[in-house]
């Protein structure tokens, strides 16, 4: 009996815990997602200061090697991720409240505030399996951006889940275009197949950037100015 409670316990914890605190999606942000993986890494509780300097400063060397190489696609990439990370000012915004793209992912998706963005709140979390990574940048009533970052692996099931919050995901931001589904299915096995390719499109005054990192798709909404 004790060791049932001691497991339900275990388990009731790990239900709780915070995303950054999960060690294996920071390892996984960080190198694919670096910005983000930076922030998540100071902020978890479940690693030491020790391994927060030394990845810290692996990161910044990593960025700072590759910045200085010879190779423009690997420049190119590094500025992609950067400016992914930064956000215009508060007038860009998308015309979409925080609670139309949570209508459907809030029951997978556990987001809390974090730290603002250019005077902007921000939200982020992570799916209920840890797959999947969702931003939300601007004022609840109407967002500046919005990013969905998903990866697809053996799991079947982790897989259909991660189709289903990259199509509800951009049918929430993009509720009036009608050919949403289809282009974005097919922008998602273009990207697929073509890692650090950004595949983009313009609709009204909204840009939508699709891009796999190392296996990770990441999908960014923003004011097209």
């Amino acid at each position: 009996e004790n060791d049932f409670d001691n497991e339900l316990a275990n388990k009731q914890k790990l239900s709780t815990s915070k995303w950054y605190d999960n060690k294996a999606v920071v390892g996984i942000l960080i190198f694919f997602f670096f910005p983000v993986g930076l922030y998540a890494l100071w902020k978890s509780n479940t690693i030491s200061k020790g391994w927060k300097v030394g990845w810290t400063l692996i990161v910044l060397a990593l960025v700072i090697g590759v910045w200085n190489s010879d190779d423009p696609n690997n420049q190119q990439s590094v500025q992609s991720v950067t400016n992914d990370s930064e956000i215009n000012s508060a007038e860009n915004q998308l015309g979409v409240s925080y609670n139309q793209i949570m209508y459907k992912l809030s029951s997978d998706f556990e987001l809390e505030e974090s730290e603002p963005v250019n005077g902007e709140p921000r939200f982020m979390g992570t799916s209920s399996s840890s797959a999947a990574m969702l931003e939300i940048i601007g004022a609840k009533e109407n967002i500046s951006k919005a990013t969905l970052v998903v990866g697809f692996t053996e799991n079947q099931k982790a897989n259909t889940d991660n189709l289903r919050y990259f199509l509800e995901f951009i049918g929430a931001l993009f509720p009036d275009w009608n050919n949403a589904g289809n282009w974005a299915a097919d922008a998602l096995i273009k990207a697929k197949n073509s890692p650090n390719q950004p595949i983009e499109n313009f609709v009204n005054d909204k840009k939508i950037k699709i891009i796999n990192y190392g296996g990770l798709i990441t999908t960014t909404v923003e004011s097209r100015n």
